[in-house]
């Protein structure tokens, strides 16, 4: 698979920047996108407009962006980076079973997907635990 990743130029970055101060002026606007290529127009969809709003933000900032499909396989490293833990963390999780992986010779790879759950998931996880932590302090009348 392959990802798209471009450094904006500077005229990429003055389009952006510009496209984001007309939205601002006109906050109350109904959000459209329409495509047009070879004769047809498509309106495109509201997830989309939200992708091309963030691409934008971002391009308006001179960053570069990566649209990776989430079946991109990647390294345990990269893993490692996307979850903010070490490497050898990650192989545990792969060993462990809690994250589905394939070998390509030495190497293990892992879907962007599967990261990208997990990482809900411990979050969540982790949400739920503050959340009975603030009911368990509220219920002995505990404030921070």
């Amino acid at each position: 698979m392959q990802s798209l990743q471009e450094i904006p130029t500077q005229k990429d970055t003055r389009e952006a920047k510009s496209f984001l101060r007309i939205k601002k002026k006109n906050p109350d606007s109904k959000s459209e996108f329409i495509y047009r290529y070879g004769g047809n127009e498509i309106e495109l969809s509201p997830k989309i407009l939200e992708m091309v709003d963030f691409i934008l933000e971002n391009i308006s900032k001179g960053k570069a962006v990566s649209i990776v499909p989430t079946d991109q396989e990647i390294t345990t490293q990269v893993a490692a980076d996307m979850l903010n833990v070490s490497r050898p963390y990650v192989v545990k999780l792969l060993e462990e079973g809690k994250l589905p992986y394939r070998k390509v010779g030495r190497h293990r790879r892992i879907k962007l997907r599967d990261v990208q759950r997990y990482d809900n998931e411990m979050q969540q996880t982790q949400q739920n635990g503050l959340d009975e932590l603030a009911k368990l302090s509220q219920e002995m009348g505990i404030d921070y």
